[in-house]
């Protein structure tokens, strides 16, 4: 049975422990013997998008010899897309030519996007009503397309670019980017409203923690969810 060894995001972790619960159940379901460690570590993203490299580094070699492992069948994936774009691409710059360079690129050989695992599976996630999806911009496009089908013609997805280049939510956790990411909560939740429905729900546990921030302070009747939280309804909900 092969191994899956899984990376906790911060805010999931912490914020939304339901949903971390739920996705160690369904990769479970998918025939993976999980491999939780104990005192993880962040990532470095949150350092990374305020420009303080150093503290990036030092958790960056935390989580290398965290996940270092010779097994064959492992894999390691992050529940979060901002996690994984920042040690596949981010750390081969931070250990290029140093003492790490070597460790770094063979744990790199096992990370795995979490929604190309799912993929894998040939899994389309299907809510069973309306329900606004926000794309986090560092998820592959074409991927949350193969697991969501959100393009079909009976899919219950609502998907609108606001043109933000990106959601502009998840760069709420950088003090100099609020304003646009408040507005791009803003315009997501009046989308909602204008199709008739409660329901945002999320690649990513940035955006969602900032999505509710929002929401909270401007006492919307919205309702938010992780897209893992759809996933584990789906497998694990009799007649489904």
């Amino acid at each position: 049975m092969p191994e899956l060894s899984i990376i906790f995001p911060c805010i999931l972790n912490h914020l939304y422990p339901q949903t971390a619960e739920k996705s160690v159940k369904i990769f479970e379901k998918l025939g993976y013997t999980i491999n939780i460690l104990e005192n993880q570590g962040c990532c470095g993203y949150p350092y990374l998008i305020n420009g303080e490299k150093s503290e990036v580094k030092e958790l960056a070699q935390k989580l290398l010899f965290d996940f270092q492992t010779g097994k064959r069948e492992h894999k390691i994936t992050s529940l979060s897309p901002q996690c994984t774009y920042t040690i596949k691409n981010c750390y081969p710059y931070l250990f290029h030519n140093s003492v790490l360079h070597n460790l770094c690129q063979k744990v790199l050989t096992d990370v795995v996007d979490v929604f190309k695992i799912i993929a894998s599976h040939n899994i389309v996630i299907s809510p069973k009503s309306k329900q606004v999806l926000v794309i986090d911009n560092l998820s592959d496009l074409s991927v949350i397309k193969k697991i969501t089908g959100f393009q079909s013609e009976d899919s219950w997805w609502l998907v609108k670019d606001f043109g933000y280049n990106c959601t502009g939510v998840g760069t709420g956790i950088n003090k100099f980017n609020t304003p646009i990411a408040r507005q791009s909560v803003l315009d997501y939740c009046n989308f909602a409203k204008e199709q008739n429905t409660d329901t945002l729900v999320f690649t990513d546990e940035f955006t969602l923690a900032f999505a509710d921030s929002v929401i909270a302070n401007e006492k919307l009747p919205l309702k938010t969810l992780h897209i893992l939280d759809i996933l584990y309804e789906q497998l694990f909900t009799p007649n489904n």
